[in-house]
């Protein structure tokens, strides 16, 4: 029902996908990120926490920009980019304990992989 000559536009909005299938990409992701990162000279680098971003776009924008350089961000460019930020439409508090747990399962690599950088959540 997914495939072009048979699609079908409510079975695909239907369709269950797992969170823990998000969160073993998202380890994945921050395996391979964190490798790359690796490259990069640390004086080259900025962490930012997509919850302090949540918490205050506004400082968060400004600080990002301070390190790109602000000839290269201006106050709009900060001002559009604050009026981007919106909070997730899910929680994880949502789900059922067991899916709570699997997503948690499927996280714990990427935590332990940012939890070895010093970036703790």
């Amino acid at each position: 029902c997914f495939l072009p000559e048979n699609f079908d536009v409510k079975k695909f909005e239907d369709y269950y996908v797992s969170p823990s299938l998000y969160g073993y990409y998202w380890s994945g992701e921050i395996e391979q990120g964190l490798e790359e990162l690796a490259k990069i000279p640390e004086n080259q680098k900025m962490t930012i926490k997509y919850e302090d971003i949540l918490a205050a776009p506004q400082v968060s924008m400004e600080k990002i920009a301070e390190f790109i350089g602000k000839e290269y961000c201006s106050d709009a460019w900060i001002a559009q980019t604050v009026a981007l930020i919106k909070s997730p439409q899910s929680n994880p508090n949502s789900l059922t304990e067991k899916e709570q747990k699997r997503l948690n399962d499927s996280c714990k690599k990427g935590f332990e992989l940012l939890a070895q950088q010093g970036i703790m959540y």
